[in-house]
Parts: structure tokens; sequence; C-alpha cells
């Protein structure tokens, strides 16, 4: 099986992934290879994700798997599958594959996507952490010296949803390509307008896709008991207690 999950914040996205690691022979991702990706129009790097997991499971030799190596979590995963066993489940979670979900749903009718419901606030409250330029206290003082001398900005935050010059929010060369361009706004304004368009395009994903596309809210996922539900809807069957945490 190959699943694709989906959310509004890391919360969400990553909870998702523990999950989907908990049964025997189920390996999956958080965000494994975003340096190849953008927010929409870029789908080789989905489609050769694609291929890569069918091979997989079919037989093939796992070390042909594109990773990110800059990401300790992508790696350690990565290791991960080239030690086990039997392998039945491949996936990957990550915010930026919700413009992707059409065309993998057609390249590949074996996949399946479940998408975490995240409460706004605390999606924002996610992203503003994200987003925030955190220093120790003595780099305080020397970033704002070095700052007023070399006449350069002084960042206090990222702003991944709004195209910029880096003269007010700090540049990330990974992060900024993740998100839709929105007209210049504070972090907590654009993603509430982001989380609104994301669950839109969810819902309809869902109306489209029928059981392939399952909503599940975070809330919900927290639980060992909503964890396993989630679990036995993709298998169709009884999971031991245990399995998930």
């Amino acid at each position: 099986m190959i699943v694709f999950g989906l959310g509004a914040a890391l919360p969400a996205t990553k909870r998702l992934a523990a999950v989907l690691n908990g049964p025997e022979g189920w390996i999956c991702f958080h965000e494994l290879n975003p340096s190849c990706m953008r927010y929409e129009g870029t789908p080789q790097p989905v489609r050769n994700t694609v291929q890569e997991f069918r091979a997989i499971l079919a037989g093939g030799d796992r070390r042909y798997l594109t990773v990110d190596h800059t990401r300790p979590d992508a790696v350690a995963r990565y290791e991960e599958l080239l030690a086990a066993g039997p392998v039945s489940l491949l996936g990957d979670v990550a915010h930026y594959y919700l413009r992707y979900v059409d065309e993998i749903a057609e390249y590949a009718p074996e996949a399946h996507f479940v998408c975490v419901q995240i409460d706004r606030e605390a999606a924002v409250a996610a992203w503003e952490w994200k987003a925030a330029v955190r220093r120790w206290p003595a780099r305080v003082v020397a970033d704002r010296i070095a700052s007023w001398i070399l006449r350069a900005p002084y960042y206090r935050t990222q702003n991944y949803w709004v195209r910029h010059d880096g003269s007010y929010w700090k540049p990330d060369p990974l992060w900024d390509k993740l998100f839709p361009d929105y007209p210049d706004a504070p972090v907590a304004e654009v993603v509430r307008r982001y989380w609104e368009e994301y669950y839109a395009e969810a819902e309809r994903l869902a109306g489209e896709l029928g059981p392939r596309f399952r909503r599940v809210a975070l809330q919900e996922l927290e639980s060992e008991a909503g964890g396993t539900r989630l679990v036995e809807a993709l298998t169709g069957e009884a999971v031991a207690p245990g399995v998930v945490e």
C-alpha cells in the first residue's frame, strides 16, 4: 500500500506519520524530500516517489529511494527501511502534497490519502513558532549591533506565504517555495487564509476521491484508539492493542 498524508501544520503531519509507523511492516516518512518540491507545478518528484515506493513494495532494492539527506528524521526513517523485514506499506506525510493529490490519484490508482484537520488557531501558533527567528540572549545584542553597523535587517521572523525581498522577513530558500503566495500581511493573518483554503481543497478532494481520501481530526489521532481506528480503516483488518502509541 502507498499512502500520502497531508495536514495544514506540523503537529498534524508529524502525528499522522507517527501513527502510520506503528504497525509492523509499515514505513512512513515525514517530509521525505522537500528540497525537490514546490507548492505546485513540479509533479516529477512526486511521480519519482511513487515509482520508487512501487519498486520497493515489489521487492526491489531499498537503497534506490530518493531521500533528502540533510534532514535527520528522513535519514533515520531511511535507515529503518533498509534494516526492516518485509514492508507492506510505504508513505510520506507533508503539507505540500495538497496540490498534487489529483495527479497522484490518477497516476497511482493504488495510492490512498489521509488528511489531518488541525484547529485553525493551533495551526497559527505552530507556524508562528516555526517561522520565528530565535536567538540565544547574548546573540540578540550581537546581531542588533551587526545589523546597525552593516545596515542589514534584524530578522525576527520568516513569512513563507509572502514573496518578499528580505528587507523585513528572513528568506528561507527551502520553505518559501512550499506555500502559496499571498499579499503582504503578518504571519498569523496569512496562516488563517492558508488554513481556510487548505481544508476547502481537502473537502473537494474527499468528495471526488471518496474512500481513497480520508479526513481525520488531530484530536482523534492523539489517542491510541483513534490511531488504531485509522490503521484498521486503511487495512480493513482488526489491529492488536499497542500497535499504535
